[in-house]
């Protein structure tokens, strides 16, 4: 081995372990989220069972089997889930490196690499428990199989085609993007190929050959895969070509965290450079792919793949994923720019500067790295790169103390990811997929809803996605008008909303008020409170009916409060009328209201009398409140006696 190997197989190894380093770290850290529920629901079930579920969605299976097989090797803690993911993205940085050696020389692969083992694309996938970092190892690993069956036509070659290809289409549908790439990269080098009049009949040979296996291996989902694709509607957004690609391209440079840290000067020389035409020195070995040839693979690779993502107007923040093979073509595109770079034909006084322009090549593709270190931290710190927090849910629920709890989880999947941290932290707990039906069944889930009421002190709703799953808010028009919400969480994008059940009659309180706002009033018509005796730790539930004679100009939110004896406030509630169904604007003069609100009682409330007020105000001003009579903007509801219990 000379100095020369051995110094590329360090810093190959030393990518290898930041790679390794920067997917594995924090691997854990985050919760599951609902897709990657579904994928350990899925992984649960026998190969046949995850088949048959596989059909009835839009994935096939090929990801499902292999998790099912890594979870009884590894476990079901998060890191052990999405560890597959890890792996295999570090394997695809690994190709990277073996591709962009084959196609140019050693400066190219190592670049590609790097290019690879820093992208946040990357980075995010492969700390997730989906199938799209396999997905993106499969692309790299089919295409290295084409190149060395095109440079060198064995048996090896086609074997490892078939494999690849089998393994691609098993895992998800957008390999068809690279399979599209290798059948114009095939078609542009038998015509080269026979232009020069070089022998082709065994490369086409031992290619039909790898394609053909693996359309034999995958003839048993083929009809399945044709019947998902074929029914698969769009769920993209029509976005003009000038906002797409500037997104596209963020993604595939940088990754979803370029628009934290920018897109830098390095990305677009490396670009650049990438299609420059440059001989490399008489020195070298002559290339095993024409060099046209291997500058034209990696942007026809990402064109092509772009370019079917849009026409299947398929954009959408959600859908980027579909194109993470094509980062692997981005990465192999900057590392010929990095090579460039290394072999430019820069010269003084009649000899070329070479070690001015390998410097710059180094300094440009170090500089590219260092500048992906904002990017790889945002995705572990800013809000808008974390996963949706369902383990911070089922923590926020046990922290109640109600191990008889009924939780509502009105998404699909949700079973599968809420269920895996219940089993954790609350495997009492009643977990209820509702609504019923895809089409919502009103009446049977209307009645599901009163019979929790009726079982449950305290009800979890866990909403994600209401405007589709449930349009006419059944679940939570039957709660907010049959419970007392307490309040609700945001939690990344899924929303946990607290009732409490009605347990007691409860009494009227003899109390009326009338809070003014411009144009007219609103009445408090009556009030009834469930207790007016309560220990720390308890909900006092408070039912309150409305009436404006005017419809309200804003839409105000309504303030419950305890306060103590120098009207120091010990907690409150605040939200829209009817847990924010019945806005005030939507109010009609005369009609009447029924809002109910639950209010926590600190458990450690101090023994004393506390006084429960109500108010309105306009959440764009949050510090004016309307006024009431006789005077002030608080009305007192009653007088609240805490005490300990026996």
């Amino acid at each position: 081995m000379t100095s020369h190997q051995r110094l590329v197989l360090v810093i190959a190894a030393g990518l290898i372990l930041l790679a390794a380093g920067v997917r594995f770290s924090s691997l854990g850290a985050q919760s599951l989220w609902n897709d990657e529920g579904n994928s350990y629901g899925q992984s649960l079930r026998t190969p046949a069972d995850i088949a048959l579920n596989a059909a009835a969605d839009i994935h096939p299976p090929g990801y499902y089997w292999l998790l099912a097989g890594w979870r009884v090797l590894t476990g079901e803690s998060e890191f052990a889930l999405r560890s597959l993911s890890a792996l295999a993205s570090v394997l695809s940085a690994t190709l990277a490196y073996a591709l962009g050696k084959r196609l140019y020389g050693d400066t190219a692969g190592l670049a590609a690499m790097a290019v690879v083992a820093v992208n946040t694309f990357s980075i995010t996938y492969a700390q997730e428990a989906r199938m799209y970092a396999l997905l993106a190892l499969f692309a790299a690993a089919s295409t290295w199989a084409l190149i060395d069956i095109l440079t060198t036509p064995r048996w090896r070659g086609a074997t490892a085609l078939a494999l690849t290809t089998a393994g691609g289409l098993y895992t998800n549908y957008a390999f068809a993007g690279v399979l599209a790439t290798h059948a114009v990269f095939g078609l542009l080098w038998l015509g080269w190929a026979l232009t020069h009049r070089r022998r082709a009949g065994r490369v086409i040979r031992l290619t039909a050959l790898g394609y053909g296996a693996a359309v034999v291996l995958y003839l048993p989902w083929l009809r399945i895969a044709l019947t998902q694709i074929t029914h698969w509607s769009s769920t993209g957004d029509p976005v003009p070509l000038s906002e797409a690609l500037p997104v596209a391209f963020g993604w595939l440079t940088v990754g979803p965290t370029y628009a934290t840290v920018g897109i830098s000067v390095g990305v677009v020389l490396l670009l650049a450079l990438g299609l420059y035409s440059v001989r490399p020195p008489a020195s070298a070995p002559p290339p095993p792919i024409p060099r046209a040839l291997a500058l034209a693979l990696p942007p026809l690779w990402v064109a092509l793949t772009v370019t079917g993502f849009l026409a299947l107007d398929l954009f959408r923040p959600a859908n980027l994923k579909f194109l993470l093979p094509a980062q692997i073509a981005t990465a192999l595109w900057m590392g010929r720019g990095a090579w460039v770079l290394w072999h430019f034909p820069a010269v003084r006084d009649g000899r070329r500067i070479q070690r001015l322009t390998r410097a710059v090549a180094i300094l440009t593709v170090f500089a590219v790295m260092w500048g992906a270190r904002g990017g790889i931290s945002a995705l572990h710190t800013d809000p808008r790169y974390q996963r949706d927090d369902y383990r911070g849910i089922a923590q926020a629920i046990a922290a109640d103390g109600q191990p008889d709890a009924a939780v509502i989880l009105n998404a699909p999947g949700q079973i599968e990811v809420f269920g895996y941290y219940a089993a954790r932290f609350g495997p009492a707990w009643e977990l209820a997929p509702l609504p019923i039906g895809l089409t919502v069944d009103v009446q049977a889930t209307q009645a599901a809803v009163r019979d929790l009421i009726a079982r449950h002190d305290r009800i979890y709703a866990v909403l994600w996605g209401v405007n589709e799953r449930d349009p006419q808010a059944v679940v939570e028009s039957v709660l907010n008008t049959e419970a007392f919400p307490i309040d609700e969480r945001w939690f990344g994008s899924v929303r946990l909303v607290r009732y409490v059940t009605p347990q007691q009659t409860g009494q009227t309180l003899d109390v009326d008020g009338a809070f003014t706002f411009p144009g007219g009033q609103i009445v408090l018509e009556s009030a009834a409170i469930s207790a007016t005796e309560i220990e720390p730790g308890g909900a006092l539930n408070l039912t309150l009916e409305w009436r404006a004679d005017a419809v309200p100009p804003a839409n105000y939110k309504i303030t419950v409060q305890l306060l103590d004896s120098g009207g120091v406030l010990v907690t409150q509630r605040d939200a829209e009328p009817v847990a924010y169904q019945r806005p005030t604007r939507t109010w009609a003069p005369g009609e009447i209201i029924v809002d109910r609100h639950a209010l926590l009682i600190p458990n450690d409330s101090t023994p004393a009398q506390y006084r429960l007020m109500i108010g309105f105000y306009n959440p764009d001003h949050p510090g004016e409140r309307l006024p009431v009579s006789p005077d002030g903007d608080l009305l007192l509801l009653a007088d609240i006696n805490v005490h300990m219990g026996n």
